[in-house]
């Protein structure tokens, strides 16, 4: 079996943002959180506001285009309508001043930054935390018009815990399957949350063992799991799968559109055996096919020898590999970093 480590050490690298990518969503979500943090017409409370979504769980692919935050606010604004603190938040944030072109554009229950110059987006969600910062939190929501549970914080949690206890596999087998989406479906794309919590449910019941596999090994025997679990719904027209929140319980995927779910299903079926065909490849070459059948030849190196020319500058100029299977040439302040040593040793 051809586990080829290096090489999905080198496709992670591939599926990373730029580095202009990566100081947008460290720069301007921080500006915005320190001006709503100082800002004397929002009534906020410690600790302020938090980072949530992939950017926050180090799950994203490909360029950053969009981070989202938790604005944690006082709680007398609970006895406001969604719709009213949702328009007070979009006035405050109108008043931000910058030198940059930026749209402010209210959304069912956040507020919507477009920052133009950058292609950037933030989306902002006002919280109440009713029982402090370890539990759900109320978000407002506009067309339901009440506060809804949600639980990000703790989610994110649990999926750092999770990751630790298997080896720090299973951030970076979501961040692989993210782009194997982006990769195989331009249209009818799964949301990347549902994404998320297929994986996580898998690892978190133990149905996939990772001590002593490769990442190669990890991602075949999810994406044959999940095909199995969800095969079932194929045969009766009018279902599409239960995918349940691994903090609330409820079904996250309620507008799964049936031929969206059909689609999926399709690609997967087509990937767990391109998988399965590189695993059980007698010869190196074969493997390094079925890979980049899956995962694009574009992404998945051809020979980690020729990758390592090409990457040698980068390495020279320092660069560091954090516990989600990120490479930077900054240490990351929020994740443990090793330092990348320089070496003229690839393998046999």
């Amino acid at each position: 079996m051809f586990t080829l480590s290096q090489y999905f050490n080198n496709l992670l690298i591939n599926i990373s943002p730029p580095k202009d990518r990566i100081n947008n969503a460290e720069t301007i979500p921080a500006e915005i959180r320190s001006f709503l943090e100082e800002n004397d017409d929002l009534k906020t409370i410690d600790p302020y506001s938090r980072l949530i979504g992939s950017y926050a769980r180090k799950t994203y692919v490909g360029d950053i285009k969009d981070v989202d935050i938790l604005v944690f606010v006082d709680n007398e604004y609970e006895g406001g309508s969604p719709d009213f603190v949702l328009r007070h938040l979009k006035d405050i944030l109108e008043n931000y001043e910058s030198q940059l072109s930026i749209e402010v554009s209210p959304q069912r229950r956040s507020i919507h930054m477009f920052f133009k110059s950058y292609d950037f987006h933030l989306d902002i969600v006002p919280a109440l935390l009713p029982n402090g910062i370890e539990n759900e939190v109320l978000i407002p929501d506009k067309s339901k018009e009440k506060w809804l549970k949600s639980h990000p914080i703790g989610y994110g949690k649990k999926l750092s815990e999770l990751n630790s206890k298997n080896g720090q596999k299973v951030i970076p087998s979501i961040r692989l399957l993210k782009h194997w989406r982006d990769f195989h479906m331009i249209y009818k794309r799964p949301k990347s949350y549902w994404l998320e919590c297929m994986i996580f449910h898998k690892l978190n019941k133990g149905k996939v063992q990772t001590e002593g596999k490769s990442l190669a090994e990890v991602f075949g025997e999810l994406t044959d799991l999940i095909y199995e679990e969800y095969k079932e719904y194929l045969s009766d027209y009018e279902k599409v799968p239960w995918i349940k929140d691994p903090m609330l319980g409820n079904n996250v995927a309620t507008n799964w559109e049936r031929s969206h779910f059909e689609a999926f299903m399709n690609r997967m079926d087509e990937t767990r055996k391109w998988a399965q065909k590189a695993l059980e490849a007698e010869e190196k070459e074969e493997a390094v096919k079925y890979w980049q059948k899956i995962f694009g030849i574009d992404f998945f190196p051809t020979s980690v020898e020729d990758y390592a020319k090409s990457t040698s500058s980068m390495l020279k100029a320092g660069a560091f590999v954090n516990s989600s299977g990120h490479i930077a040439t900054n240490k990351s302040r929020d994740e443990i970093s090793t330092d990348i040593k320089l070496h003229r040793f690839y393998g046999k």
